[in-house]
């Protein structure tokens, strides 16, 4: 049921860019992420295909924001930024120090990387699994690390070594300082659409993984039942919903990235 504190904090970070960017209350961030996860328990109730097409379409939009900061980063001309000195570092002294603070660092780090597994839940539903899956992951994971890798060279770029260990918004920090006010409007809508795909995406395929485990008999044997016309696993679907909200209303992104790690 980890993947359930994952919704959770996925679904409450894009319900504050969200609103942000429409310019209401943060008090509406609840709300506002217990109906993302309900509409899209609803749109993966309902089918595989119209789940599969909203998954495609934020993928795109998200690959299209993430190209956008990563051109205007690279194409931002600077000659101090990488000479900005390092702020002192907060790591206690010694080796240990280091490594613990290592570790605490990579943490949302490996957070964000996470997902790349996701497409062996489907396996089933996927057209000549034999062929498309491992074909599937390696280029997936290609395809990520490369774009996160330019990504982090476009902060370098643009902001510094010193810049981006100051940070805790470095993609905002990179479009402010190149676009101004518009590109924190802009990175903020990006970051919107790419958490309501992520949110999409574990929707989609947690539930699978909860249906087969039942069908096997190792789990809850009510969530093995499939809906008979859509065939989708409707009940695991449906406590994955209800876990995930109770989640979102009992605790902020920090605790709930806790609970998932």
């Amino acid at each position: 049921m980890i993947a359930t504190g994952a919704i959770a904090a996925v679904a409450v970070t894009f319900a504050s860019y969200a609103l942000a960017l429409a310019g209401l209350s943060p008090g509406l961030t609840a709300p506002v992420a217990v109906g993302a996860i309900v509409l899209l328990t609803g749109v993966n109730y309902v089918g595989v295909k119209p789940a599969a097409v909203t998954q495609n379409v934020f993928t795109v939009l998200k690959l299209a924001a993430l190209a956008a900061l990563i051109i205007v980063g690279l194409s931002f001309s600077t000659s101090t930024a990488l000479s900005r000195p390092l702020p002192p570092s907060p790591a206690p002294a010694g080796l240990w120090g280091v490594v613990v603070s290592l570790g605490t660092a990579l943490v949302p780090i490996l957070f964000t990387y996470g997902g790349w597994q996701q497409t062996n839940f489907i396996a089933e539903e996927i057209v000549d699994p034999e062929r498309n899956l491992p074909r599937a992951l390696v280029l997936g994971v290609v395809v990520v690390v490369a774009v996160y890798l330019l990504a982090n060279v476009a902060y370098l770029h643009t902001l510094g070594p010193g810049g981006l260990a100051t940070s805790s918004a470095p993609a905002a920090g990179v479009m402010r300082t190149v676009l101004g006010p518009i590109g924190s409007t802009i990175i903020s809508a990006g970051i919107a659409v790419s958490t309501f795909g992520f949110l999409n995406l574990v929707i989609l395929v947690t539930p699978r993984v909860f249906q087969a485990m039942a069908a096997d008999g190792v789990f809850f044997p009510a969530l093995a039942r499939l809906h008979p016309v859509h065939r989708t696993p409707t009940a695991a679907l449906l406590l994955q919903a209800a876990w995930a909200i109770v989640l979102t209303l009992s605790g902020t992104f920090g605790q709930l990235v806790s609970y998932v790690a």
